[in-house]
């Protein structure tokens, strides 16, 4: 039955993961260095990108881990959306969507339905927490040799909408397993 609550977890599910796929960010790192330089680390599906601005004339130890973290030899006095790591996450996230459609629409075989739902739960868990190795890893490698009260991390939209594929693929798992076992006591009783 297309109308049980499970569906409308699924199909939530599915709005979040799409909205990952659009590139929202799930981390944003940031780092100063007064009158030196600004760094912002942005990642999110597509990978990790790095806004760098200058603001004062750069010290050689400053203009060489400048170098090291956006991999460039020169530094220009305002670069946006410097691609430093690239990882194919957005596939990650529309085989995760379509695999989501395919459990919606297998609601007449509940069996392969729980399936499929107990599949996307884990996959979305096993991504979850790539996302969080992940986040730290970018809070780490921002500037090399940067010390720690000098950079500032925040989670952003995409970890949260990532929250919510989690949860409520979780509760659609269990929507699931209480419909099988409804059915599986109703056989039962016949």
């Amino acid at each position: 039955m297309i109308q049980r609550v499970q569906t409308l977890y699924l199909l939530l599910t599915l709005i979040a993961l799409v909205a990952l796929s659009f590139g929202l960010d799930f981390l944003t790192v940031e780092a100063k260095v007064d009158n030196q330089y600004e760094v912002y680390s942005h990642g999110n599906v597509k990978g990790v990108q790095k806004d760098v601005i200058l603001k004062g004339e750069l010290t050689e130890e400053n203009m060489h881990a400048l170098r090291l973290a956006v991999d460039k030899a020169d530094i220009e006095p305002q670069m946006m959306n410097v691609s430093t790591y690239s990882f194919p996450f957005y596939i990650g996230t529309i085989l995760l969507s379509l695999l989501t459609i395919s459990t919606i629409f297998s609601y007449k075989k509940l069996k392969r339905q729980q399936q499929l739902a107990r599949l996307v739960f884990v996959l979305n868990l096993i991504m979850f927490f790539v996302v969080v190795i992940a986040s730290d890893r970018i809070t780490s490698s921002v500037v090399p040799g940067i010390s720690a009260d000098q950079v500032v991390s925040k989670l952003d939209t995409g970890f949260y909408f990532l929250c919510i594929a989690v949860a409520f693929s979780f509760m659609a798992l269990l929507g699931i397993r209480r419909d099988v076992k409804i059915i599986s006591s109703l056989d039962r009783l016949r």
